[in-house]
């Protein structure tokens, strides 16, 4: 079994503009836990997770208006993906195999990764893709055992 037969696809991708509100929208709309940061051609640059979100939600950048004589009022900026995505973000080819992915996602301790064709990706593939192709594979193997197919 290959990634591309258990991934996610399409990907929903973020450009670096995005705005940290716009990505948590999309994570909590989803149910997703990580989500890829792509250019214009759907090159891979980075991810971004819902920990660097909850992070940068909790310590947004903030800036200061007014002066000393008139006090200051702090005040949200929108603060865009870039600043806070994971660039050295790793990606899994297409038709690697299943132990390949789940060696990767262990060894990383990620819960997902995206998936690249040549340099595009095209899809995410998680720990509960691979559970799920798990349980649909033993199920088979069951189904066979139980009726002689073999």
């Amino acid at each position: 079994m290959r990634v591309r037969d258990i991934m996610t696809s399409p990907a929903i991708a973020l450009t670096p503009g995005a705005s940290v509100e716009e990505a948590v929208d999309v994570l909590l709309s989803q149910g997703f836990t990580t989500l890829p940061v792509v250019d214009t051609e759907a090159g891979l640059l980075g991810v971004v997770t819902e920990a660097e979100l909850g992070f940068a939600r909790l310590a947004p950048r903030s800036r200061r208006t007014g002066g000393p004589e008139d006090g200051a009022l702090i005040q949200h900026t929108a603060r865009p993906v870039k600043d806070i995505m994971v660039t050295a973000a790793p990606g899994i080819d297409a038709d690697a195999d299943l132990g390949e992915l789940v060696r990767r996602l262990m060894d990383r301790r990620q819960r997902c990764l995206p998936v690249l064709q040549g340099d595009r990706v095209v899809g995410m593939v998680s720990w509960r893709d691979v559970l799920g192709a798990l349980v649909d594979e033993s199920a088979v193997v069951r189904g066979r055992a139980h009726t002689g197919n073999r």
